[in-house]
Formats: structure tokens, C-alpha cells, sequence
């Protein structure tokens, strides 16, 4: 098992976290012990560290370098950005810390050019001798900004050895590290923390049991007390949320004889819908039991397309209709990219909080009073503008939010 793939899984939760580092680092342990009764086989040339001593294992080359001295290793030119990861593993990092698991982040790996090249995609000019981090490079960053930490490494990095003799080489080392389909996907953590809370057996709709609905746990699970309502870090974090939000709402389908088997397989295809799913299972960790909440879902669910066209024609229609008719794509002819122009079904971080206010907005006035109904022509768009705010800071108080 590699150390980037156990890091790189999606928010790297908790879940498990313990087995998997404990994995590794008995790994590392054990190569340790291989290295330390290895005698040093040959030397290479660098152009930074001059002549370096290697220990070979197996077909596998290593040697050991200081901390200062890797961090001053360029990344591999095709690296993808660390620094958009730095935040997400700040956190994992100083867990193996504070854990006393520092020597699992020990273990990084490098390219050495053995001769010079040219990348024939890039043009960039690679030169014999020359170094490059292929692993390790966000954590690169993470220690150079915590350098109080560097004491837990005073004993050196171990690292790999890759030989570079040209740019076939730099990605066919440089994606065993960074290939996403190593890495365990959301879809498959989610499945996962399913069967670690026992409720494999108690999910019924495919696309929850599946774990395919990690961006609705995304849109649940903010937390507007923090900068920009920024989602809780951790997917375990947001499924503890949402489990028995996730479980009602599974339970939820159609009275009628619908072709709709849930809010996951509604009636009408396009109303299935990230935003939609997340907006219920926030409302549902208010209001589990909320007959009108599990009345909307039914209806919304059951509906239609040709009911979805008669609706269209109608100028004043009731809260759940709204939403159905907007995610049905169906708009009014005085809004002809609708209330959500046109943004509907997409999953851009500019774009779902549009979808979320929307939303949240008329679940709450159905909520409220099911009756009442609002004009598809004249309505005031910034009537929802922030709504999901107040669902997101209220969540444990009583009553709809207006």
C-alpha cells in the first residue's frame, strides 16, 4: 500500500484511518530495518547534492537525505498544483503527528535524469543529473511552514529512486503516485462508512447504497460559522450528520402508482438532483418526522412529465410545484432560463448555493403552509437570496425558518 494513496483519498477521513496508517507504517518500519543492514551498492550523480549513496532492496534503489535537504527538491515538472491541496492534508499531516506516527510521513520518493532530454509534450529540458520530487511535494510545502516539526525527522527522509532516461519514464513513475483511480474514490468511502454504521441492509435506494451522492452530503454539512460556509472537512464527518436524515429520506417514495421509486429515481428523470437531495436531508435533520416534509418528497417524486406541462401553463402554483417545475426545466415564458438561470443541474461551487437558497426556500414554505402559492411571473428573485444560511446556523432549533 502507498503512502499518497492512503493520503489522497477524498477528504482522507477518519474512517479507518487508524488501520490504514498503521498499515503503512509498519511498512516503513520494516523497510527501515532492510535499509539499516544493507550495505550502500553504488553511487549517482546529482547536480544537487553531488555524489549520493544508494541502498538498493530488491530492485528497488533508495537513499537518505535530511529533511532540509529534500525540501529543496523542485517538483517533478508535470506536478499537478500542491498548493490547492495544502489545506485539505494540513490536518491529516499534523495528526500523524500529534498521533506519534511521524515517521509515516518519512518515506518520499524522487527522479535522478541519468542523461539529458527534452519532454516532447512540455519542450522542458531536462539535464543529466538533474532531481525531481515525483511524492512527498504537498508535504514539501506543509514543512516549510512548520519547520518546528522537523525535529521529528532528525534522523532523515528515506527515498525512493527513480531513474530518468526520458519524459515516458517521468509519467510512468510520476502517475503510480498521483493516479486517481488508485486512490479509494468518495463513492467508495461513503459505501463504506455505510457498512461500518450497520446500515448496509437498511438502504434500499441504489444511488444511497451505492455512496453515490457525496456532493448532496457536501451541500448538507456546511457550516456557516466558519470563513465562506466552508463543508465540514471530513465525508465521515458529514455521513455522521446526515445518517438519519439519509435514513428517512431512503424510506421515503411514492403512495401512488408512480413510476417514482424515491427522490434518487423520481418519476421524471431531470428532477433528480444533487442540490434537491442535499436541501431534503438538511431539512430532514430538523424535521425527520415532519408529515408535510415527507408529503413533499412524495409528491415531488410522483409527479409527472405531463403533469410537469400542465403545471407550466398554470401562473400561480404552490411551493413544492416550484421546485419541480424549475428542475423539470420547465419555465414560464416571461423567464425563459427560469428562477435559476439556467443553472440548474450544475454542480459548480457558484452555482450551488443559488440552488441550495432556492430550494431551501419554498421546502420551508411548504413546510409552513402547503397551500399557499406564488406567481411564476412576478416573483421577487431575492426572496430566497441566503435562505440556506438560516437552515445551516438553525439546524437544531425549532420550527421552519422564514
Amino acid at each position: 500500500m502507498q503512502l499518497q494513496n492512503v493520503l489522497d483519498r477524498p477528504d482522507n477521513t477518519n474512517m479507518e484511518k487508524t488501520r490504514d496508517l498503521a498499515e503503512v507504517l509498519a511498512e516503513n518500519a520494516n523497510l527501515k530495518k532492510q535499509l539499516a543492514s544493507k550495505p550502500k551498492t553504488e553511487t549517482i550523480s546529482t547536480n544537487l547534492f553531488g555524489d549520493i549513496d544508494i541502498i538498493k532492496i530488491g530492485d528497488v534503489e533508495h537513499f537518505e537525505l535530511s529533511l532540509k535537504d529534500f525540501i529543496g527538491i523542485l517538483p517533478i515538472y508535470i506536478q499537478r498544483s500542491s498548493e490547492n491541496r495544502l489545506d485539505k492534508m494540513t490536518p491529516i499531516f499534523l495528526g500523524c503527528y500529534q498521533e506519534s506516527n511521524s515517521s509515516l510521513l518519512g518515506s518520499v520518493s524522487i527522479g535522478i535524469a541519468m542523461n539529458d532530454f527534452v519532454d516532447d509534450e512540455s519542450k522542458n529540458k531536462v539535464k543529466k543529473g538533474d532531481i525531481y520530487c515525483f511524492d512527498a511535494n504537498t508535504r514539501a510545502l506543509f514543512w516549510k511552514t512548520n519547520e518546528k516539526l522537523w525535529k521529528n525527522h532528525a534522523n532523515g527522509l528515506d527515498a525512493t529512486i527513480h531513474r530518468l532516461h526520458d519524459h515516458t519514464d517521468v509519467k510512468a513513475f510520476y502517475y503510480q503516485y498521483n493516479n486517481k483511480k488508485s486512490a479509494e474514490s468518495k463513492a467508495e468511502v461513503i459505501t463504506g462508512l455505510i457498512r461500518k454504521a450497520g446500515l448496509k441492509s437498511r438502504i434500499k435506494q441504489p444511488v444511497f447504497a451505492g455512496g453515490l451522492f457525496s456532493s448532496a452530503l457536501e451541500y448538507a454539512s456546511k457550516d456557516v460559522k466558519k470563513p465562506k460556509g466552508k463543508q465540514i472537512p471530513s465525508l465521515e464527518d458529514q455521513f455522521k450528520l446526515n445518517e438519519k436524515a439519509l435514513l428517512a429520506l431512503d424510506k421515503l417514495k411514492p403512495k401512488t402508482n408512480s413510476a417514482g421509486l424515491g427522490i434518487t429515481a423520481p418519476a421524471v428523470g431531470s428532477l433528480k438532483s444533487q442540490p434537491v437531495i442535499g436541501g431534503l436531508l438538511l431539512a430532514l435533520q430538523r424535521y425527520e418526522d415532519n408529515v408535510l416534509l415527507n408529503r413533499f418528497v412524495e409528491l415531488y417524486c410522483s409527479v409527472t412529465e405531463d403533469e410537469l406541462n400542465n403545471l407550466n401553463s398554470s401562473t400561480s402554483v404552490n411551493a413544492w410545484q416550484m421546485i419541480a417545475l424549475e428542475y423539470g426545466r420547465k419555465y414560464p415564458a416571461s423567464r425563459p432560463t427560469g428562477f435559476l438561470n439556467g443553472m440548474v443541474g450544475n454542480t459548480r461551487a457558484a452555482d450551488v448555493d443559488p440552488q441550495m437558497d432556492f430550494v431551501l426556500y419554498f421546502i420551508s414554505k411548504y413546510i409552513i403552509s402547503p397551500n399557499d402559492t406564488y406567481n411564476r411571473h412576478s416573483m421577487d428573485t431575492s426572496a430566497w437570496k441566503d435562505a440556506w444560511k438560516g437552515w445551516y446556523a438553525d439546524r437544531d432549533s425549532v420550527g421552519p425558518i422564514e
